[in-house]
């Protein structure tokens, strides 16, 4: 069960940053930040861990995918005939958050 539980997560997050981090997020890794746990608590943080990771975490092909629809949404919505033409109609506002200093992109589309 153990084994199982960390590769699922090794297999989620393996992309993590890639060829931005020191060490590969491996199935050793997982084990590695697992251990930092109780022994007793492992097992349901790896299970929680991995259900979470299943419904939440967005890999960067499950980003290209959502954009690829945000931006043919857009385009169908607007009769727009390209790409190109949805990002050129698009602007990103930076928005502050409830946190004071840091903005977070915020895609506005407008038809001129």
């Amino acid at each position: 069960m153990r084994s199982e539980l960390l590769q699922g997560i090794a297999n989620i997050i393996g992309n993590y940053r890639s060829g931005e981090l020191p060490r590969s997020l491996d199935k050793d890794h997982v084990d590695k930040w697992a251990c930092q746990f109780s022994k007793e608590s492992q097992e349901i943080i790896l299970t929680e861990t991995l259900h979470v990771l299943k419904n939440w975490y967005f890999t960067n092909d499950k980003v290209d995918e959502v954009v690829d629809r945000f931006i043919e949404f857009f385009r169908e919505k607007y009769a727009l005939a390209s790409t190109n033409d949805v990002i050129a109609s698009t602007a990103f506002l930076s928005m502050p958050t409830t946190l004071g200093a840091t903005s977070l992109p915020c895609p506005v589309h407008w038809r001129s």
